[in-house]
């Protein structure tokens, strides 16, 4: 289909709003290569179940890959607004890392062939994916770890440095979905069961290892 064609296409179709349609094509992206793998999902499948024209995935992202690497971005980008919010609230440290820890694991689930994709291109340092998501993530870091700094200047945060303990944080809450071929045979496959267990662990595990327990209004070291 020409330039030409596709823009007339987009000019018939006014009865469905272009942020609307974008908004579509991602879900149904994201949905797609969850759940059958990049490799393995066509830009057909994508544009019928966003119920739209296939030549309109060429019009906003330009190709299959780079619908991927928008689908990553807004990814990393949601994680970032969770935190942000999650910062704005007027919530106990506890509170807002266990709520970050419900957030994230129900993210990676419904990522987990993106987080797969991410991990393999941070891995191998350079490309125009990296370069995308590098900055995304960093930021990110940055926004858990101001969490934990918090909790640090309240006397909260127990011998631990906010910014490392951040990055392990996300490998913590990583690790299961980036290896799942083989952390699926040490705990089980993904089901509601698995994931409750999955926070309930990291929480029971980080939450209470690295913050301090106050006892009658003292703090327990």
């Amino acid at each position: 289909m020409t330039t030409a064609t596709t823009a007339e296409f987009v000019s018939t179709t006014t009865s469905i709003p272009a942020a609307g349609t974008r908004a579509r094509l991602l879900e149904a992206a994201r949905s797609l290569f969850s759940e059958q793998g990049y490799a393995a999902t066509g830009t057909r499948a994508i544009a019928s179940m966003a119920a739209c024209n296939v030549a309109l995935i060429s019009h906003y992202f330009g190709s299959k890959e780079g619908l991927l690497r928008e689908v990553i971005v807004r990814g990393i980008s949601d994680v970032g607004d969770e935190m942000r919010a999650l910062l704005a609230a007027p919530l106990p440290t506890e509170d807002r890392l266990d709520r970050l820890i419900d957030f994230m694991i129900d993210h990676f689930q419904r990522c987990s062939q993106s987080m797969q994709i991410v991990m393999s291109q941070l891995s191998q340092g350079q490309s125009p994916l990296f370069e995308a998501i590098q900055p995304k993530i960093v930021e990110n870091v940055d926004l858990l770890a101001s969490i934990l700094e918090e909790a640090r200047l309240e006397g909260r945060l127990g011998d631990v440095e906010p910014r490392t303990a951040a990055v392990l944080l996300m490998g913590m809450l990583q690790y299961y979905f980036v290896t799942y071929a083989v952390s699926s045979t040490l705990i089980g496959p993904r089901s509601p069961e698995t994931m409750a267990d999955l926070k309930r662990h990291i929480t029971q595990i980080f939450v209470h290892g690295a913050i301090k327990m106050h006892v009658n209004g003292l703090a327990a070291t």
